[in-house]
């Protein structure tokens, strides 16, 4: 069965972090998402639109997730947090971009040159387990990572 929109999806972007040293509280940019349709391995056919960047924006603007998001090591949720996403913004149509506070893990690990890319979680569909209301097109997290999938982005 050919699955046009799944429920979550892990997206991959290149971290342009070669030999800078970072701190705690230091802030990153990157692009995290971009217009576009894609045949992923594991979700089928990944659409994302200019509504859908926008509808992005819009639900971590109003807190849809009710939660602040963290960046993740290797997209392990139970792990300590690398950062904070405290901002998203779009530029033009067709990017998404997030700014990302680190912490003093993903400061050193990014100093390190442990991980060189970012891949966003975003879930297309998502009822929110104490209101039952349902939210599209919310990002619930990202990752730093080394297996990217989407490499035409703006890096870091």
């Amino acid at each position: 069965m050919k699955r046009t929109e799944p429920l979550q999806v892990w997206m991959f972007e290149e971290l342009a972090t070669s030999g800078k040293q970072f701190k705690t509280g230091d802030t990153v940019r990157i692009q995290i998402m971009r217009t576009g349709a894609w045949q992923h391995q594991d979700y089928g056919e990944v659409v994302v639109t200019e509504k859908t960047l926008d509808n992005v924006v819009k639900n971590f603007n109003a807190r849809a997730r009710g939660i602040d998001l963290a960046v993740d090591e290797n997209h392990e949720p139970n792990h300590r947090a690398m950062g904070w996403i405290k901002e998203l913004y779009k530029e033009g149509k067709d990017a998404l971009f997030a700014v990302i506070e680190l912490t003093a893990l993903g400061a050193k690990t990014l100093s390190d040159g442990a991980y060189k890319y970012f891949s966003p979680e975003i879930t297309f569909r998502k009822k929110d387990e104490e209101t039952g209301r349902e939210v599209r097109d919310l990002l619930v997290g990202g990752a730093f990572t080394n297996r990217p999938f989407f490499k035409a982005m703006t890096p870091l």
